[in-house]
């Protein structure tokens, strides 16, 4: 019972820091410019025209199948993308801190030092909206580790398996965090034949929409995969910036990478072989971001990291270990405010000269609940109101989102970074980019090419790509 009389002081902090976080996220919530990528995508599917950002042509522009797919009922219903947006993001936000809380935290203290890390992070709470997978991916993450700390069973083998697809289908690069996990139930079953068919089976999902993919769209990954990926950039220079992505992080929040660090100290002093395959699953992740060097969203990639320690901490933590707990973080979080308040270039700047950017501070006064409001609405916003009522035949931009959804429908908008655009995505990127914005020249001919339907690329190697 959640208000016993001998525990009555620590259930009423829990259901203020409840109540804290909640209001934290309204006051902080927004959608971002990439966010309208998918929402454009939403509104031509909602309206009969498929799945797809130009309505002449199928490319899978987005990396979050099934946050589409949630978001698209609400849209249905409400023809409106802000609103609808932040509200589907803090009602799944909530659901998983609901999750951590009553399902995950073994007592209703160590819930409660779980809750802190993520009141005090400004990248969770930025990105508990923001219109992005990232509130899924955390529902999904929550519900995973419930079921993992379970007791076996075929079902929950099942459970754990569509869950793990469930989250591909979310965001292909997050089930790295759950192949540690079901290697585990897989290893440690004494029916491997059987366990090895439940798996596939629970994995269905994903391999469904793959088969669909390649169908509908041609090709297996989300185009998004392909732009930010396949650059031609050195494998070195990108290490390079995802070092820089965690330094950033580190600077810019300094709650969020010791809180992930001290669960994945707990967790391998906790001696519990569910608790290391969890803890696996971050390293495998936290690996995949340094070698594609980060994002250009400061802490947007480490946000699902954070959610999975302060999980694991809620199951660790006794009250013997909550001193070594709060000690650990103190002095790892002290080390990064005393950067973060020394004047340090990176704390004070929106954008910094790594490329990567405080993406709500930003565009905060456009994007933000009291920006909309300011503007009298989200179509009033001025990257989108000038393309209103006005369409050339073809349109080069980069920042494509908010420009493209208050474009006319039948606007073929050629996305300067390859977001959007499959031939674009598969030729190499300049050499002066930056993290996440990889630029293209559109080699000769091919805007013309677009323009009359034909292929009047004057490479031949490219004309053999189209």
């Amino acid at each position: 019972m959640l208000f016993s009389r001998k525990q009555n002081w620590s259930a009423w902090i829990l259901v203020a820091l409840l109540g804290i976080i909640l209001l934290r996220i309204l006051l902080r919530a927004w959608v971002s410019e990439d966010a309208f990528i998918t929402l454009r995508v939403v509104d031509n599917f909602v309206n009969g025209f498929g799945l797809r950002w130009n309505i002449l042509e199928r490319v899978q522009v987005f990396t979050h199948p099934l946050w589409l797919f949630l978001l698209t009922p609400f849209y249905f219903f409400t023809h409106e993308p802000f609103f609808t947006t932040i509200f589907v993001s803090i009602i799944t936000t909530f659901a998983s801190v609901w999750l951590l809380v009553f399902k995950i935290a073994k007592t209703k203290i160590a819930a409660i030092f779980a809750l802190l890390p993520l009141i005090f992070s400004s990248a969770f709470l930025d990105f508990s909206t923001s219109g992005l997978e990232n509130p899924l991916t955390h529902l999904l993450l929550a519900a995973f580790i419930f079921i993992f700390i379970q007791k076996s069973s075929s079902r929950q083998i099942f459970l754990l398996a569509l869950f793990a697809a469930l989250a591909g289908l979310n965001r292909l690069d997050a089930i790295l965090f759950f192949l540690p996990a079901l290697a585990f139930v897989f290893f440690t079953s004494p029916k491997k034949f059987q366990s090895c068919g439940i798996i596939l089976l629970g994995l269905l999902p994903l391999f469904f929409w793959e088969i669909f993919s390649i169908v509908y769209f041609g090709f297996p990954f989300p185009n998004t995969a392909y732009a930010k990926l396949a650059t031609g950039v050195s494998s070195l220079d990108l290490l390079r910036q995802g070092g820089r992505y965690f330094l950033d992080s580190f600077i810019r929040d300094p709650i969020m990478l010791p809180t992930v660090l001290a669960g994945s100290v707990f967790a391998f002093t906790a001696r519990n072989k569910k608790f290391l395959a969890i803890v696996f699953g971050m390293l495998f992740y936290a690996l995949y971001i340094l070698k594609i060097g980060g994002d250009f969203m400061s802490g947007r990639f480490f946000t699902p990291l954070l959610f999975v320690a302060v999980a694991l901490l809620s199951q660790i933590l006794n009250s013997a270990q909550l001193k070594k707990f709060a000690v650990l973080i103190a002095i790892f979080a002290a080390l990064g405010f005393g950067i973060h308040f020394s004047g340090s270039r990176i704390s004070n700047e929106t954008l910094n000269s790594f490329g990567i950017s405080d993406e709500r501070k930003f565009f905060e006064s456009e994007n933000s609940i009291a920006g909309v409001i300011r503007l009298g609405g989200i179509e009033n916003h001025s990257w989108g109101v000038k393309k209103q009522g006005s369409c050339d035949d073809i349109e080069l931009f980069w920042n494509v989102g908010i420009f493209g959804y208050f474009s006319p429908r039948d606007c073929f908008i050629v996305d300067g970074y390859a977001l959007t655009d499959a031939f674009l995505a598969r030729i190499s990127a300049n050499q002066n980019w930056r993290i996440g914005h990889f630029d293209r020249d559109p080699p000769e001919g091919y805007l013309e090419s677009l323009s009359a339907n034909q292929n009047l690329l004057v490479d031949p190697d490219l004309k053999n790509l189209a």
